[in-house]
């Protein structure tokens, strides 16, 4: 049987597609060192030799951008399958497999760049990992060897559970850091929302099957991969019914596939076991339960679970995904908004804010922690800056109701641990998190002011990119400047990736190429600074790049004579520790200060304090109104300025 001439020729495309990078002769790859065997053949790591060459008889180019030398070296490397032929009973299988995973192209599936045929083999040649799986990494924090006998009988895993409420120190530490645990769940849902979306389930999600990308030492950043679709099936060609629309929640419809039972035990969902002859993307959900419950407790899971000592947001998502009804186990969208998986609160790098509402009074206070007073409820939650411990108080309100005001109150207070938080609590948190992430997407983590030429390099000189941020919750934004209109409108470019058409995104769209070139900048950054930063303990955000440019008007507008702009600034000097400061001839005072927040001051107005966080949303403050602590503290250095201003005139 030739085995290669059996795949589709949709299989053939892609094959020819990465003939380019990879070698479509055998010999043409050097093995180094088996790092794995399975029933009939191997794994090695290999060195591409074709590749190699090309990179020794490019040696003389000294333009080498670090993306080119990063693809440099993922080429020369890769991961080889060998499957003996004879050995293997079912080649039809194999290349179901094969069918499958060519397809299949995410930044959490691990890539099959090529088949090669001979007379003895046929080779997968794939990305390799060499980070180890993730059971491994498990055992190296503490876990015990998981449990993987194919052959020994068990049965799905069951659960008792108790309500744990406050700080119990009879609570499971977790194997790994339930912030590792989360950024390892995110992948797994994002490479099983690509799958799903595609029909594919893949049946044999476990430990051994999920591999790390390079080694981890807990600094840095962890990336995963899902590996092995030997058991993979497509939803579209295994129906009677070929779904008109793929998707990856419940409306992907159970198929036949016999009576075989296969996958890993302690991974391996009810609905399989009982051989129920039907399955579903919710068997991969059941998987994801097994999963998370081996981060936590460091073994697999089997038989009957006790969680009684569970944090009580692991215990609910677990016993969520492993609801033995598939109907009731959660759909990807909802795991990834689940508590566990969003992680506490983070106020590093944020301002102090308050923002008041007719029910709420939210604060961002000076030393980074929330705090927040439910006015109609007569209670406060306050969550410290890393989002971990809570502290949630309560009073008895006032007679006759409608509020918490009048007559002496008895406090009650309850503290908690982040993930130890109470059910009922949790809606109390959301109010908080959901507070700090509309910070977060008002502060700026990279800011960019692009070279003035960008302004002659475009099609449309009246208009020009002015400046471009990437925010701390990730939101990429420019601001596009109009000289004609002397209007400035800010954009987001998840709006113009996603192909938003309005008004705004269309201005972007004419910039094209600059702002592509200028997000792919920002991240890059955003990614480098942060592993340096891990690993130096040193925080490098916010970062800016390039000077904050005067706006101008275009020649057509009026323009200002020397005498004009004397008449309106009458001095400015830089001040160490402090930033720049002015003075303007009608009185005003303006404070540039170093952390990228802007003051004006002027006593004898009716708006005496005009003040530009860094987020760059203005706040205004008439004579009577309470001042937060942190514009007191930039009021504070005035009067050093003023001074500082009157030495430079003498």
């Amino acid at each position: 049987m030739s085995f290669t001439n059996n795949l589709d020729t949709d299989c053939h495309q892609r094959i020819r597609a990465n003939t380019t990078k990879w070698s479509n002769n055998i010999g043409d790859y050097s093995m180094i060192a088996a790092i794995g065997k399975g029933s009939f053949g191997q794994v090695f790591k290999a060195v591409h030799k074709s590749a190699d060459n090309n990179n020794n008889n490019n040696n003389h180019r000294t333009n080498w951008s670090s993306e080119d030398c990063h693809q440099r070296q993922q080429q020369q490397y890769c991961a080889i399958k060998s499957i003996d032929k004879k050995s293997s009973p079912n080649l039809g299988k194999i290349l179901t497999e094969v069918s499958i995973h060519l397809r299949l192209k995410n930044d959490n599936i691990l890539q099959l760049f090529n088949v090669i045929e001979d007379n003895q083999s046929v080779y997968l040649v794939l990305e390799l990992c060499s980070g180890g799986t993730l059971g491994q990494l498990i055992q190296k924090y503490g876990g015990v060897k998981h449990y993987n006998n194919k052959n020994k009988k068990t049965t799905p895993p069951t659960m008792t559970t108790t309500t744990t409420n406050g700080l119990d120190n009879r609570i499971v530490q977790p194997v790994l850091d339930y912030r590792l645990i989360s950024t390892i769940m995110k992948q797994l849902c994002n490479g099983l929302d690509y799958l799903h979306r595609n029909a594919i389930v893949h049946r044999d999600l476990n430990l051994n099957n999920i591999l790390i990308v390079r080694s981890f030492d807990c600094v840095g950043e962890l990336a995963i991969k899902i590996a092995d679709f030997g058991l993979a099936i497509d939803l579209n060609t295994n129906s009677l019914q070929h779904l008109t629309k793929p998707h990856r929640d419940d409306h992907v419809m159970p198929v036949p596939i016999g009576t075989t039972i296969c996958g890993t035990p302690g991974f391996i969902s009810p609905e399989v076991w009982s051989q129920m002859q039907t399955v579903s993307a919710k068997s991969d959900i059941f998987s994801l339960g097994s999963i998370l419950f081996s981060c936590i407790a460091g073994y697999t899971p089997k038989g009957a679970l006790d969680l009684s000592n569970f944090s009580t947001i692991a215990c609910d998502l677990i016993c969520r995904l492993l609801a033995p009804d598939p109907n009731d186990r959660p759909t990807i969208d909802d795991i990834v908004k689940h508590q566990l998986i969003v992680g506490p609160l983070q106020t590093q790098r944020l301002h102090p804010i308050s923002k008041i509402t007719d029910s709420l009074e939210l604060n961002i206070n000076g030393d980074g922690s929330v705090f927040i007073r439910f006015k109609k409820k007569c209670q406060t939650i306050q969550v410290s800056p890393d989002g971990l411990n809570v502290v949630i108080a309560s009073t008895g309100g006032s007679s006759g109701g409608g509020g918490c005001s009048g007559g002496q109150q008895q406090i009650k207070q309850k503290v908690y641990n982040y993930y130890s938080l109470p059910q009922n609590e949790w809606k109390k948190y959301n109010y908080a998190q959901k507070f700090v992430q509309l910070v977060r997407a008002k502060t700026p983590k990279v800011t960019v002011y692009p070279k003035n030429d960008d302004k002659s390099n475009n099609n449309n000189n009246n208009e020009y990119i002015l400046k471009s941020s990437l925010m701390e919750n990730s939101d990429f934004e420019v601001t596009i400047f109009n000289s004609t209109t002397n209007e400035s409108k800010k954009v987001l470019i998840n709006d113009f990736m996603n192909n938003n058409n309005n008004n705004n995104t269309l201005k972007l769209a004419k910039f094209g190429q600059r702002v592509k070139q200028l997000y792919e900048f920002c991240l890059k950054t955003e990614k480098d600074f942060q592993n340096s930063g891990d690993r130096s303990g040193i925080d490098c955000f916010p970062i800016t790049f390039g000077r904050k440019s005067k706006i101008k008007s275009d020649s057509s507008t009026t323009t200002l004579s020397p005498s004009q702009i004397s008449s309106q600034i009458l001095r400015s000097i830089q001040i160490d520790g402090i930033g720049e400061a002015s003075q303007l001839s009608n009185g005003v005072f303006n404070v540039c200060f170093t952390d990228g927040s802007t003051l004006s001051f002027q006593s004898d107005s009716e708006v005496p304090v005009i003040f530009y966080p860094t987020n760059g949303v203005e706040k205004r403050y008439r004579k009577n109104d309470l001042l937060p602590d942190f514009v007191k503290q930039k009021l504070a250095l005035l009067p050093q300025i003023v001074n500082k201003l009157k030495e430079s005139q003498q």
